[in-house]
């Protein structure tokens, strides 16, 4: 019963809603379809009323011959009655040739009546006096309809009208209409007074002349289509309305909605047998079902429950069809294969527990085993894991505290925090911290190594770090070496510029004591003297003493001026042009001022010693995709072939030995790397070298607002 009734009653339903549906779809479907009919009828006889229209225009107006006769009728000085008779004779002819055509007349300008033939003899005078509106008149079979049309001779002036009567085949149209489209409907032809000029019907009933009344009363407006149902006294009947063109002509149908759904109901028989049929196969299938089926199926849920309770090795014996004993067989089968299967695998897992601890071991002695720390850090900083050599230079406290109370003891940490940055953009990152190593502070050089979850977001970070400050040192005293050096240079060559005051300032002194009165004049003498003297030391002892060692924002440009300054007190510039163009407004660079002016001093005492005689040192700068970039150019003999890809070597120089030390361009490419930047050769050849610094332009972050 239930398999009855959860079978028959979902399907009932179905079948049910699926007709209801169905026929609501029919039913609008087919109002839609008798509107169709209507209007493809409307523009049929639009159709049939243009063909006569052109039939009366070749018959009248492109016949010369009638056109010539009616403007001869038309001048006084002919004889009229003879013009009249041979344009009967035309109009008769013309009714011969053409079946269709009961009747024309034509008129002159003056609304007279030239000639006529057939039935049209004693036409209305309007109608020769230009008022030519379409008109339908009933008759036997199919109706009549008149048609007017003025008449123009070749230079497009107005000779007269005429008028013809036509028989209007539409009720053959009609009726086909109906047969194919509206059966057991009526269509209906109506005039401008919605009288029934024509009309296809059912000959059993005849025109249904008061549901044609319900259907127009229905319209709202006879200029365009319209579509409904409309309920009579009797029935319901589907109604439809379309215009004929722009006249006030129109066809109208009606038809029962019975006859649409009829092939619907003839379906709903066949479901209704189909489901009677379905009904007591259902009932003899679940008889045999609860006889042959359920028996051994609650057997085997039975031993499926145990199994799912924990037990295993479950078997079942069952008798009856085939397909079941087939199914026993391979139940039976499947739990002993699950028995030994739950064995291996439980022996797998326990491989596997056991390679995986081996697995950590060894990861945790590998780490171990480096020497350089490693921790592993959370999104908040805490340390979560460190190898042997973090937790010897941080104590055994280490996991589980902020990593700023660690490394760099304060509340906020560093505030360029490798780590935070590491973070926030998940990339690999590096650069230079100071941290506490136990008590001591030292120069360290960070790596970090985002680790990405499934999401794509940071979770974990690896840092770890290599103590640089003895290399950090021994960096300071190579470059202070080579500033030193340089300076050793410039004094050289400044000692020489110092001499000509000097000089001038001992004659001077001696002057003054042979002519005592012109003692003014020598203090003057000797006072421009003394600060000219005094301009070339400071500028020297401003270079040579060392500044603060810590990053600012610089302004390229106030360098480069500094050692254009310099430059120009080397006596071998007496001849050289220390050129500068610096582009304006250029945002700063984070650095050590002094090395970025040691960098650019080098670059330029290099270009002097490579210019002999007159030439040029050019210090340029530019914006180059988020770098500023400083081009130091000179026009001297270039670099040799074979020492071009050993200059940046230490210790390697083409100089003599009391010229240079070899280390001033390694020197600057390591200052530079530090920076995040590059120098490199631009170019190089007989009319001079150009070296490229590039650094990275300072960054200022955007202010956040708070409400």
């Amino acid at each position: 019963m239930l398999l009855l009734l959860f079978s028959l009653l979902p399907l009932a339903v179905s079948n049910i809603r699926g007709y209801m549906r169905s026929r609501e779809l029919l039913v609008e479907r087919g109002a839609r379809d008798l509107r169709t009919v209507t209007e493809l009828q409307a523009a049929q006889v639009l159709r049939v009323i243009g063909e006569r229209k052109d039939l009366m225009r070749f018959l009248v107006q492109d016949d010369p011959r009638l056109v010539g006769l009616m403007q001869d009728v038309q001048d006084v000085s002919v004889v009229r009655g003879q013009l009249r008779l041979e344009i009967v004779a035309v109009l008769a002819r013309k009714m011969r040739e053409r079946k269709r055509l009961e009747g024309l007349a034509v008129y002159g300008v003056d609304g007279a009546q030239l000639g006529a033939s057939g039935q049209c003899t004693g036409l209305p005078v309007q109608f020769g006096k230009g008022v030519f509106r379409p008109r339908i008149e009933q008759a036997e079979g199919e109706p009549r309809i008149l048609l007017g049309l003025t008449i123009r001779d070749p230079k497009g002036r107005t000779v007269g009208s005429a008028i013809a009567r036509m028989r209007f085949a539409i009720r053959k149209q009609l009726m086909a209409a109906r047969d194919q489209r509206v059966p057991g409907g009526s269509i209906y032809l109506l005039d401008g007074s919605g009288k029934v000029v024509c009309c296809a019907h059912d000959g059993a009933h005849g025109p249904q002349l008061p549901i044609l009344r319900l259907v127009l009363s229905a319209v709202p407006s006879r200029a365009r289509p319209w579509h409904g149902m409309l309920a009579s006294r009797s029935a319901e009947v589907f109604g439809a309305y379309a215009p004929v063109g722009k006249s006030d002509w129109g066809v109208a149908a009606q038809q029962h909605p019975s006859r649409v759904s009829l092939p619907l109901d003839a379906l709903k028989r066949q479901a209704l047998i189909f489901a009677g049929a379905l009904a007591v196969l259902l009932l003899a299938v679940g008889y045999w079902t609860a006889r042959t089926v359920s028996g051994p199926i609650r057997t085997l849920t039975q031993s499926a429950r145990r199994m799912a309770g924990g037990a295993r090795g479950e078997t079942v014996q069952i008798t009856g069809p085939a397909e079941l004993e087939d199914l026993a067989s391979s139940f039976n089968q499947m739990s002993l294969a699950l028995e030994r299967y739950e064995t291996s695998l439980e022996a797998q897992i326990r491989h596997r527990t056991d390679a995986l601890e081996e697995s950590r071991a060894f990861s945790d002695r590998l780490l171990s085993s480096i020497d350089q720390p490693m921790i592993l850090l959370d999104q908040d900083s805490s340390i979560i894991k460190a190898n042997a050599a973090g937790m010897r230079n941080h104590g055994d406290g280490l996991v589980g505290a902020l990593c700023r109370d660690v490394m760099c003891r304060g509340e906020t940490g560093c505030p360029s925090c490798a780590v935070g940055t590491a973070f926030k953009t998940g990339k690999i990152g590096s650069g230079e911290m100071a941290l506490y190593i136990g008590d001591r502070h030292e120069v360290c050089k960070v790596m970090t190594y985002p680790i990405s979850g499934e999401s794509g977001d940071v979770e974990q970070l690896v840092l770890t770090y290599q103590v640089v400050t003895e290399e950090k040192r021994q960096q300071a005293q190579m470059i202070n070496q080579e500033k030193l050096a340089a300076v050793g240079l410039l004094a050289a060559g400044i000692a020489h510029e110092i001499g000509n005051p000097l000089a001038s300032m001992s004659a001077q002194i001696q002057h003054a004591r042979s002519r005592p009165g012109e003692v003014d004049e020598t203090l003057r003498i000797l006072g421009n003297q003394v600060s000219r003297i005094d301009v070339l030391l400071r500028d020297l002892t401003q270079f040579a003493r060392r500044r603060k060692d810590e990053y600012t924002v610089v302004s390229v440009g106030q360098v480069v001026e500094d050692v254009a300054r310099l430059i120009e007190h080397d006596p071998r510039s007496s001849r050289v042009q220390i050129e500068r163009d610096l582009t304006l407004n250029l945002p700063g660079v984070e650095t050590r001022e002094d090395q970025l002016l040691q960098v650019l001093l080098n670059l330029g005492i290099n270009g002097l010693d490579a210019i002999e005689g007159a030439g040029f040192v050019r210090f340029s700068s530019t914006l180059e995709c988020g770098q500023v970039v400083i081009r130091v150019s000179d026009n001297g003999g270039g670099i040799p072939a074979e020492h071009r890809d050993r200059i940046f070597e230490p210790f390697f120089t083409t100089k003599p030995i009391d010229r240079g030390t070899g280390l001033g361009l390694f020197v600057n490419q390591q200052i530079i790397a530090e920076l995040g930047g590059s120098l490199e050769l631009g170019r190089t050849g007989p009319d001079g070298t150009t070296f490229i610094v590039r650094i990275p332009a300072h960054q200022v972050e955007p202010l956040e607002l708070t409400a």
